[in-house]
């Protein structure tokens, strides 16, 4: 039953027979449309606060993401001075004169 049929119906009752300020009537659809109100309201709400814990969760990821970033590149600058180290090693044992062994040919 739409609302309009039901205001246009013999039994429904203007808000002043009732006394009520709102200016509706008491009816069980009266009460169903500020039920529904009413939960709307809490859906809305509930979706606010939902969404700050999806900027929350959100936010944290990027810092989480930046702080990857930052550890991958600390790693590879790790590893290039680790390489750099290492060739600086290779080359100074290569540049050290070394005890050759000396044949002597006694032919």
């Amino acid at each position: 039953m739409s609302f309009r049929d039901h205001a246009n119906r013999q039994n429904h009752r203007e808000p002043e027979e009732y006394g009520r300020s709102k200016g509706r009537c008491n009816c069980s659809y009266e009460r169903e449309i500020d039920d529904l109100r009413r939960n709307r309201r809490e859906n809305e709400r509930e979706i606010r606060e939902l969404h700050k814990e999806v900027q929350y969760y959100r936010s944290m990821s990027k810092d989480l993401d930046r702080h990857s970033r930052l550890k991958k590149q600390e790693i590879i600058e790790l590893k290039e001075e680790l390489l750099k180290m290492t060739r600086m090693n290779a080359e100074k044992h290569s540049t050290r004169p070394e005890h050759k062994m000396v044949s002597y040919d006694h032919s």
